[in-house]
């Protein structure tokens, strides 16, 4: 089984991924920038791990360059760590095959700066984050697992402290994934497994 990730920017939460150095990384063929800034370091790190990495400026036609991609290099799955939505064909052919992290426990507080909007929000007593398969909505598609942390995580650990809590959920999720236990049926997930598995962690500090 062949994964991929899907970056932007200086690519934060990767970072965070190679440095835990997940197990995600096991099988990951290729990582795609929607930005050509160079970034020599994690370049170097993944050509030690004899991952391709490919980078285009975004535009209109980033979702048909990474389609190809995927296809191009047999990809069964990608992480969406990325900051654009990805729209089109690409969302037909990799239908529930791309996961995006959101930092937020959706349905509540979809789109950009979520973790701002959680935060500024005087009825939400909880932040968090969403792993989700995407569909053509905006932070709509079925939802595979969530973490939930009280405010004050954000209010001693800042924008980290919620992020953070993605890591484990990666690395959960690709197990599972290689076991070929999460199943769709009419848009609902479920976590096959002969344990009990949960669909949400709990953070306590």
């Amino acid at each position: 089984m062949n994964f991929a990730f899907y970056i932007s920017g200086n690519a934060g939460t990767f970072r965070k991924i190679l440095d835990s150095n997940s197990s995600s990384l096991l099988q990951t063929k290729l990582v795609i920038s929607d930005s050509k800034k160079q970034i020599i370091d994690l370049k170097s790190k993944l050509q030690e791990k004899n991952i391709k990495y490919l980078a285009y400026e975004y535009d209109d036609l980033f979702s048909d360059y990474m389609l190809n991609l995927l296809l191009e290099n047999k990809i069964d799955y990608c992480f969406c760590f990325g900051h654009h939505i990805l729209k089109g064909e690409i969302i037909n052919v990799y239908k529930n095959k791309i996961i995006n992290f959101h930092p937020s426990i959706l349905p509540l507080y979809p789109g950009v700066k979520a973790i701002d909007q959680a935060i500024t929000d005087n009825k939400s007593i909880l932040v968090g984050n969403t792993a989700h398969f995407i569909d053509k909505g905006t932070d709509t598609g079925p939802i595979i697992m969530q973490s939930i942390a009280p405010k004050s995580l954000f209010e001693s650990n800042g924008y980290d402290g919620v992020i953070n809590l993605q890591l484990p959920m990666l690395d959960f999720i690709y197990t599972k994934l290689l076991k070929n236990q999460i199943k769709i049926n009419n848009k609902k997930v479920t976590i096959n497994d002969t344990k009990r598995t949960p669909q949400f962690f709990y953070n306590e500090i």
